[in-house]
């Protein structure tokens, strides 16, 4: 009996082929080196090349500062919050063929504070650069959990 297709989205394919399962794994350990980056409190760590020109979005509220906003961000939640760490539970990605666009979702839990109760998704969209062949993440998209009842 043939496995039944899930519908992903105008575009979205799960992944299939080797060069794209490659791609995938790197954008997924990018993505990863990137929280851990975060978590480690290494705010001049290489992997933020790859997030220069990124547009962030919480669930409520939406904003295009510099990356070196965000990371100031950051140090302050962290200052704030010194156990504050992004746990990440699961990844998973979708290659979107129309657009050229790699979508990595973690599923991630925030340690201690800062209103982010139970687990939260994140969504990256990474794009290639025509220029240099390099990835770059173009959008964060972050939906708050909620704890369980």
């Amino acid at each position: 009996m043939p496995k039944e297709k899930v519908f992903l989205g105008e575009g979205l394919e799960p992944s299939s082929e080797k060069a794209d399962t490659e791609t995938t794994r790197y954008l997924e350990d990018l993505s990863r080196q990137m929280v851990n980056a975060l978590n480690e409190r290494q705010y001049d760590h290489p992997v933020f090349k790859h997030f220069t020109e990124v547009t962030s979005k919480l669930d409520t509220k939406s904003g295009s500062g510099s990356l070196s906003d965000r990371l100031e961000e950051q140090k302050r939640v962290t200052t704030s919050n010194p156990g504050y760490r992004i746990l990440i539970k699961d990844t998973s990605s979708f290659i979107n063929a129309t657009e050229d666009v790699v979508e990595v979702l973690l599923v991630v839990e925030i340690s201690e504070g800062v209103g982010m109760a139970g687990e939260s998704i994140g969504v990256f969209k990474w794009m290639k650069q025509k220029s240099n062949d390099m990835w770059k993440c173009k959008e964060t998209t972050y939906m708050r959990g909620h704890p369980a009842v």
